[in-house]
């Protein structure tokens, strides 16, 4: 071991950015110095090591089991098509984009919120590495949530789409800042020393795409979809700011209304919410219903607010009578057959 059981040392959650599978964090035992403060003698630790440092707690021992499995050996182990590989070689021949971004990249995600999930707000044992040091700056959790907010300013160009984030009054700049965006579902976001965790509906791509650059920039003759299909269920779970179009932002009595669906599963029912003779699916995460349309050329959104309550209501009214909630707006009966949905229905 580089660092000896018999001195003293800390445990630290080091931050790195790794070429292939992006933001990981590694822990290590690191020595201090006669001054107090740690040194560049340090020893990367695991569940396989970590008992030999019997200062550790069994708290900080479960942290550092969470991080055994996004070892980059243990990646590779996992996910390479060929058997006793070499980290080096893996990367070379068989590492796939594709395959990161669908399947590595959730998954190491997954294990660094388990992290971070018994890792204390109060911890200093996180830390940003540089090429030699993996304790080159401690990096501050925020206990309260990062709150951000979506721009969008539209004019006879184009619309120009841009997020600004605020942590309690301040406004924090993250764009060219040297950030990195730790997960993505939910966000955590480092910049300036400071880990910034955000709400649930916070998809933290959409905070990686400002990164790197300032303004994401529409053409018109692509703003048909882009609002269709970004900004339309952008504004059924964040706050926006828009200027150039319209969104109005009402409240009406809603109505509920059940249709027999047939799909792969089976027959199951499909609960719609109506408000104002609109019908939207029905969506437990949704702060709003939103709909779209164009006048002329011009968008137009009006945003229902959601009588929450209600809607649990009907949802539980539903269970009540013997369906099923499977996914999104979908119910079922346990027997899917079109014979049973219709004798519900009666």
């Amino acid at each position: 071991m580089k660092v000896s059981n018999d001195i003293n040392y800390k445990l630290i959650f080091s931050i790195y950015e790794h070429y292939h599978l992006g933001v990981l964090i590694q822990p290590y035992v690191v020595a201090y110095t006669s001054l107090d403060t740690l040194s560049l003698t340090y020893q990367k630790v695991f569940s396989g090591n970590a008992s030999y440092y019997t200062k550790l707690t069994e708290e900080e021992l479960a942290q550092i089991a969470t991080l055994d499995t996004i070892m980059e050996e243990h990646i590779v182990r996992k996910f390479s098509p060929k058997q006793r590989i070499r980290p080096k070689e893996y990367f070379q021949k068989y590492f796939d984009k594709a395959q990161h971004k669908a399947e590595i990249r959730p998954y190491i995600e997954k294990q660094l919120q388990s992290l971070f999930a018994i890792l204390p707000v109060s911890s200093k044992s996180l830390y940003l590495a540089d090429d030699i040091n993996p304790a080159h700056r401690r990096i501050k959790i925020n206990e309260d949530f990062t709150k951000v907010l979506f721009h969008f300013r539209r004019n006879e160009n184009g619309t120009a789409y841009f997020i600004t984030i605020k942590y309690g009054d301040e406004r924090i700049p993250f764009m060219k800042q040297g950030g990195l965006l730790i997960t993505s579902k939910p966000a955590r976001l480092m910049v300036h020393g400071r880990l910034h965790s955000f709400y649930d509906f916070v998809d933290g791509s959409k905070l990686g795409v400002f990164l790197n650059k300032k303004h994401v920039y529409v053409q018109p003759e692509n703003e048909h979809a882009y609002y269709s299909k970004f900004v339309k269920p952008l504004l059924e779970t964040a706050p926006v700011f828009a200027q150039g179009f319209e969104i109005n932002t009402v409240k009406e009595a809603a109505a509920p209304k059940i249709s027999l669906v047939h799909t792969a599963a089976g027959y199951q029912f499909k609960l719609g919410i109506v408000y104002d003779h609109v019908e939207f699916s029905f969506h437990q995460d949704k702060l709003f219903h939103v709909d779209l349309h164009w006048n002329g050329k011009e968008p137009v959104f009006t945003k229902y607010k959601r009588s929450q309550i209600w809607e649990a209501n009907r949802v539980n009214a539903l269970k009540n009578l013997g369906l099923h909630p499977t996914n999104g707006s979908y119910f079922r009966l346990e027997d899917r057959s079109l014979l049973s949905a219709i004798t519900w229905l009666r």
